[in-house]
């Protein structure tokens, strides 16, 4: 894979998870005020992990390096966390999704 067709793929990679995040911190917004509190620290991550990825997508844009061995390491780390959280967030609103059709 030459170093432009990576650049654009994982450009198009991250600018995909950022979407998905939002529309999952978005969701967060409809639990109820002490799952809201709960899941909190998982949001902050997930902002924090929006910031890393806006960051990695602008070098991509920009500079596209010559050099990226380092940064498809880097990346790929990056797109294995969010996957990861993106997958624990989407379980807790399951359980709680669950546990609000019940009660009702």
């Amino acid at each position: 894979m030459d170093v432009k067709t990576f650049c654009d793929s994982a450009g198009n990679d991250l600018i995909e998870w950022k979407a998905k995040l939002y529309d999952a911190i978005r969701q967060t917004e409809t639990l109820n005020q002490a799952n809201q509190v709960e899941v909190a620290p998982l949001i902050n991550e997930l902002n924090q992990l929006v910031a890393d990825i806006d960051k990695h997508i602008k070098i991509l844009a920009d500079e596209c390096p010559l050099e990226w061995d380092s940064q498809k390491a880097e990346i790929q780390e990056k797109l294995s966390q969010v996957d990861t959280k993106y997958n624990d967030l989407d379980g807790a609103m399951d359980v709680w999704n669950m546990n609000l059709e019940t009660s009702i």
